[in-house]
């Protein structure tokens, strides 16, 4: 009888073991699965820092209602001020708008690093109605007042309108809007750039920008051969730089020395450039004012946009 119950104890026992580990085993797979499902869908959203303007380019814009509304045609660049004057969007054959452009101040746009969209503040209506944009006008646009009237169909008071103060550097506004040499940023990609000896130091391999403030962050420019460090590439500030009398070309106004002890890295190993620490320090080997430390209060939204009406290009 005692041998009975003893087993009898055993294997209730066992079985109340074998409930609690099948139980404990499927609340592990549950939470696997969980962390799994987090991991493969959208994981820590990353939105509104610096992105690559290689990346930007040809992304997709949604709207406020997850619309797809264009892609992104062009940057409009004015470097030595380090400004991101304009997006170019390209709307063709989205939610039935005509194909055209229109050039839009870049603080209407948020990337999105996780889904890999700009996220665009403008309603429908404004942007069908906004003025047109002729890429093949490019040149004329922004030496003229028209780039002014652009901006503020949108809201914006652009800084480049009021004349600039003194003791700064006059020589980078060259045309009477305020505004130096805009060029596409996909031009800019690949430009030979020189020292002030007309060493050549690399070309131009991308741009770092921060589209709510309206800023280049960063040039980044291949620097192997001059620095002599296998694959480097250095992050330099964009009034670091300036356009050099030859066509093509950009020159640095800075010494080797300089550009040695500053941030380079290689093609796998890119730094984080919405970190302030690293752009500040960055901005400080080259003697030059971070742009956070002013640029980064540009994120603020101005008044409501007012209503005007305007043609199509």
């Amino acid at each position: 009888m005692k041998s009975q119950i003893k087993s009898l104890v055993l294997a209730c026992l066992t079985s109340l073991f074998l409930i609690v580990a099948s139980d404990a085993q499927t609340l592990s797979n549950t939470d696997t699965e969980k962390r799994t499902d987090q991991d493969q869908s959208t994981g820590p959203t990353q939105r509104g820092g610096p992105a690559k303007a290689s990346v930007l380019i040809g992304a997709e814009i949604q709207n406020k209602d997850l619309q797809t509304i264009g892609s992104v045609q062009e940057l409009a660049v004015d470097l030595q001020a380090g400004r991101i004057v304009q997006v170019i969007v390209a709307t063709a054959g989205f939610l039935a708008i005509r194909e055209r452009h229109v050039a839009v101040p870049p603080r209407h746009f948020d990337y999105d690093a996780t889904s890999q969209l700009l996220h665009f503040d403008v309603a429908m209506d404004r942007l069908q109605s906004a003025p047109g944009f002729q890429m093949s006008d490019w040149a004329e646009f922004y030496k003229t007042n028209l780039v002014q009237e652009s901006c503020r169909y949108y809201g914006d008071e652009p800084s480049f309108a009021a004349p600039p103060a003194l003791n700064t550097q006059p020589a980078l506004a060259i045309n009477p809007n305020g505004l130096g040499q805009v060029e596409q940023a996909t031009k800019l990609v690949g430009r030979s750039v020189t020292n002030l000896q007309n060493e050549d130091i690399g070309a131009v391999v991308d741009l770092i920008v921060d589209l709510p403030a309206g800023r280049v962050v960063a040039v980044i420019v291949s620097s192997s051969k001059f620095l002599g460090i296998s694959d480097a590439l250095s992050a330099i500030p964009p009034a670091a730089l300036r356009f050099s009398a030859t066509p093509d070309q950009i020159q640095l106004t800075s010494t080797k020395e300089t550009l040695l002890n500053a941030s380079h890295f290689t093609t796998k190993h890119w730094p984080d450039f919405g970190a302030s620490d690293y752009v500040d320090h960055l901005y400080r080997a080259y003697r030059i004012e971070p742009y956070s430390a002013g640029a980064r209060t540009a994120r603020a939204k101005p008044q409501a946009t007012p209503k005007i009406a305007a043609g199509r290009d």
